[in-house]
């Protein structure tokens, strides 16, 4: 999931989810639970969700949902932006992790272009 202030959403959820608490990080719970109180906390100001486990799929408008972006370590490519290695790689360019944001959004306008939100 893609939201807005994901430190304060993650506090949030780990109250939500406090009965399910394992230590740390980690909770004995399904990712539909998870996903769940994240809703709960977020409503309707999800950015993006993308979501794949045997009982639940979300995605884009219908279609199998793919992924933003996928983390390439082992590329000479350089970010699109500046001189640095890329390692975040979207669908036509690749960015480094100082300017992933604007292949994000390049990636989100495309999507939206296409009908997928």
């Amino acid at each position: 999931m893609l939201i807005y202030d994901p430190f304060e959403i993650e506090q949030q959820a780990h109250k939500i989810l406090k009965d399910k608490h394992e230590g740390k990080e980690w909770f004995r719970c399904s990712v539909e639970d998870a996903v769940l109180a994240i809703k709960e906390i977020t409503g309707t100001s999800v950015i993006y969700e993308s979501v794949k486990t045997q009982n639940y799929v979300s995605g884009l408008a219908g279609e199998k949902s793919t992924p933003f972006y996928k983390f390439n370590y082992s590329t000479n490519k350089k970010c699109a932006q500046c001189d640095c290695n890329g390692i975040i790689e979207f669908t036509d360019e690749q960015y480094c992790i100082n300017h992933y944001w604007v292949g994000l959004t390049k990636e989100i306008e495309k999507r939206k272009r296409k009908g997928h939100f």
